[in-house]
């Protein structure tokens, strides 16, 4: 049995219209599923730098009881800007009032306390938020690093020797 012209054309037109709405469905699940597998990296890389920051604290404290994280700030922010030249991931490590004590770029010395996710991180829950990139943020066309309109900012709360 032949199909007549007229159901291939129907076919064809149900088929143009169908196709994008399927394509866009397809593309926010794979979005949603990117978006949930970037969240996991950062937290787990949250869970690397908790062991990280814990050594160089130790290490600190055998030679000086009385040492912070403040005082182990120059060897993890060196670490952190490494990190970030492989993952290109930006790190911040703040102090227990929000302060910026090391990170992957030049804000030492920062205030986070005003951001929610920060807020929670130091209240000991992970938080994470979503937030357009600035123009500011926006990289050369060459650059290596992501260049979409979002940023993803996650807070994992570091627990250093009980602190």
């Amino acid at each position: 049995m032949r199909a007549s012209l007229r159901a291939w054309l129907s076919v064809s037109h149900v088929g143009v219209f169908v196709l994008p709405l399927v394509v866009m469905w397809g593309t926010r699940s794979l979005t949603q599923d990117l978006h949930a597998q970037t969240l996991w990296d950062l937290e787990h890389q949250g869970a690397l730098l908790e062991i990280v920051s814990q050594d160089l604290l130790r290490a600190e404290r055998a030679r000086s009881p009385e040492a912070g994280l403040a005082d182990v700030s120059d060897a993890l922010s060196e670490r952190l800007a490494r990190v970030k030249s492989a993952t290109l991931s930006g790190v911040r490590v703040t102090d227990s009032d929000g302060l910026v004590v090391a990170t992957s770029g030049t804000e030492v010395g920062g205030n986070l306390m005003g951001y929610p996710e920060v807020a929670d991180a130091l209240a000991g829950r992970s938080a994470f938020v979503v937030r357009p990139r600035s123009i500011q943020d926006r990289h050369a066309l060459g650059s290596e690093s992501r260049d979409g309109p979002w940023r993803l900012f996650v807070a994992v709360p570091v627990r250093l020797d009980g602190e």
